[in-house]
């Protein structure tokens, strides 16, 4: 989408611009200000590229491209095709949201522009995987953590260790160490997600079980609580105790909305799996559009010495649990299931 004579014809003359990448959630008049700021100080326009764009964007922006925020190679070379399709040459790439950091690196690396580097514009934290840096007294590891993509701070899926280089480790653990003490930490747990929120305490009780599961000779709850009890504790480094395999755990969500009438008592038995369970109960109200963590029904834990074949695995196995869960929709049931829940209160 774009305004009435902005566009020009390739190889005779295209106009300089500015690439905003936005999210859903962008202001538009954050954009508009841009728009403004671009046409006064660099007599350029302004395209706004973000998740569903549309006609109504072009108030606050000369052109308007609907993309996906995943950064992906591809992703940025199409996004660059739209652009010179439109008659729009790009001098500077803006991402006015967290989710777009990636992409923007990506299409500023491909343009010879300023940006972040490419590997870490993707480790800040936000889109549908992000990294956390958590730490027991006797050891530290990162999480990778898959999000629900209408609520990115819902994490769905958790692996250790999360499968980055060298570098891209050590700057995840400087941010979350540097954002650790920011908060009093001194040593003991902690769980630090790159970009949100950070915890003196474990993260997630079952980030540690995969830790467990990750790292031979690891056993973050003793080593917490003889640090707790003043004792010494040695620490080992990645390279001391390097993980053995993959471990990721999977929420389940229910196949539709409704009242749950049926758990399987067991998952298909494969090695891989190191463990399972519920969190709602027959007669429970369920949702398939899931908002919150309490919203699913379950999980899976498994894995693998391979962390795409993990992911695979983990997402197989929820919908292999969730397909096999019996809800029902009747208004009468759903009735029934108000009054043992008020029963129960």
């Amino acid at each position: 989408f774009q305004k009435p004579g902005t566009a020009f014809a390739l190889g005779r003359f295209m106009k300089t611009a500015f690439l905003v990448l936005g999210s859903v959630k962008t202001h538009g008049g954050e954009v508009r200000r841009l728009q403004v700021m671009a046409k006064q100080e660099f007599k350029a326009a302004v395209v706004l590229a973000k998740p569903g764009a549309g006609e109504g964007d072009l108030g606050v922006a000369d052109c308007a491209v609907g993309c996906d925020l995943m950064p992906p190679q591809g992703t940025a070379m199409a996004l660059l095709n739209k652009c010179h399709g439109a008659g729009f040459k790009i001098i500077g790439v803006l991402p006015l949201a967290q989710e777009a950091a990636g992409l923007g690196a990506l299409i500023a690396s491909a343009l010879g522009l300023p940006g972040a580097e490419v590997v870490a514009a993707g480790e800040t934290g936000t889109g549908p995987i992000r990294h956390s840096w958590d730490h027991c007294p006797s050891h530290s590891w990162i999480t990778a953590m898959e999000s629900l993509a209408e609520s990115p701070s819902v994490a769905t899926q958790w692996v250790v260790p999360a499968p980055v280089a060298g570098g891209s480790r050590r700057r995840i653990g400087c941010a979350g160490l540097a954002a650790a003490r920011s908060m009093g930490w001194q040593g003991g747990a902690t769980h630090s997600v790159l970009g949100g929120i950070v915890k003196l305490c474990p993260g997630d009780m079952r980030i540690w079980d995969l830790a467990m599961h990750a790292y031979p000779r690891l056993n973050p709850w003793v080593s917490w609580m003889r640090w707790a009890t003043g004792l010494e504790v040695p620490f080992k480094l990645e390279a001391e105790n390097p993980a053995h395999c993959y471990a990721g755990l999977r929420l389940v969500r229910a196949p539709q909305s409704g009242v749950l009438m049926r758990l399987p008592r067991a998952v298909m038995g494969r090695d891989e799996v190191l463990s399972w369970g519920y969190t709602k109960a027959v007669g429970d109200m369920v949702t398939a559009e899931p908002r919150t963590r309490e919203d699913f029904i379950g999980y899976v834990m498994m894995k693998s010495f391979d962390y795409e074949q993990l992911c695979l695995d983990l997402r197989r196995m929820a919908e292999h649990v969730s397909a096999r869960i019996e809800v029902g929709v009747a208004p009468r049931l759903i009735q029934e299931a108000q009054t043992i829940r008020d029963h129960r209160h």
